[in-house]
């Protein structure tokens, strides 16, 4: 009785693959046909199955390889139709590219998702504390989505594009050394409108949030310049540090000649809650947060 329902079992599973074997000749038959328009004969083809691997067929003027119906390699009359699955070796390192292409726009973005939720996370934070600058931190939020999405460049783009067809200049942020050179060509206005009428253009700048380059690596904080108000030599400035768990805001003066400054106050719940209170100037330390943003500021 045992030996029949193993005799039964074995011819069950030959049956099935003897027809596995028929469906993978007959699709590297169709796809020829529809590569190609060459009729394959099916009954002239030698083929060698394997289970663990690709099955190969062969005619005298093809080679196809295939597994479970679905062919990986057809070469037919010299002609590589199908490799590696695609259509031709063309079509293969063309996708092997946009895969890599797309994998590559696909990490940025997760980045970009990082960084407006550390902004969403760290504006969370402020707000739990007392007397914080709303306006400010919607503000804040709203910038990294904006440049998350890529809407402040094409604001910047459809803003030069409007002042090249009216002939007026671009409200694109510019150095400071250029609205330092803008206030000296104000002309014959007296030196307290130009002191005045530079720092406006200087604010209205800064309202962008400039990012202060750093000339070290390590520290984890970045630094945006916020506002300048600029007299002589002396410059008052505020800045804001994005650290990991929370947004400060400071005060300084600095004196572009001696290349000194000292902090007038500082805050961790908005620029309004500085309480001035001014200190010694001091000599800076190359390489520091303080020295960049006096070099960042002067030149």
């Amino acid at each position: 009785m045992n030996k029949v329902l193993l005799s039964i079992f074995i011819l069950g599973i030959s049956s099935k693959s003897f027809a596995g074997d028929a469906e993978n000749i007959t699709a590297c038959v169709r796809k020829a046909k529809e590569f190609s328009g060459v009729t394959l004969d099916e009954f002239s083809a030698s083929y060698e199955g394997n289970i663990l691997s690709m099955s190969t067929v062969k005619w005298n003027n093809a080679f196809c390889e295939v597994k479970l119906r679905s062919v990986y390699t057809l070469n037919l009359n010299g002609q590589e139709l199908v490799y590696k699955g695609y259509a031709g070796i063309e079509s293969y390192n063309l996708n092997v590219s946009l895969q890599a292409k797309t994998e590559a726009a696909a990490n940025q973005l997760n980045s970009r998702i990082a960084l407006i939720n550390q902004r969403a996370e760290q504006v969370s934070a402020s707000l739990k504390k007392p007397k914080q600058d709303l306006k400010w931190l919607t503000r804040y939020v709203d910038e990294g989505i904006d440049k998350s999405l890529g809407k402040s460049n094409q604001v910047a783009e459809l803003r030069a594009a409007q002042g090249q067809k009216t002939g007026v200049q671009s409200t694109k942020a510019e150095p400071i050394a250029d609205v330092a050179t803008k206030k000296e060509n104000l002309g014959k206005l007296n030196e307290s409108t130009s002191v005045k009428v530079g720092s406006e253009l200087e604010k209205a700048q800064l309202n962008q949030e400039i990012l202060i380059p750093r000339s070290t690596d390590g520290d984890k904080g970045k630094y945006y310049l916020l506002e300048v108000k600029r007299t002589g030599n002396l410059v008052k400035a505020l800045h804001k540090r994005v650290g990991v768990d929370a947004i400060g805001y400071t005060r300084t003066e600095i004196d572009c000649q001696s290349m000194q400054m000292r902090q007038l106050g500082y805050s961790e719940e908005s620029p309004s809650s500085i309480q001035e209170r001014p200190a010694d100037w001091s000599e800076l330390f190359q390489g520091s947060s303080k020295s960049d943003l006096v070099n960042f500021v002067c030149k």
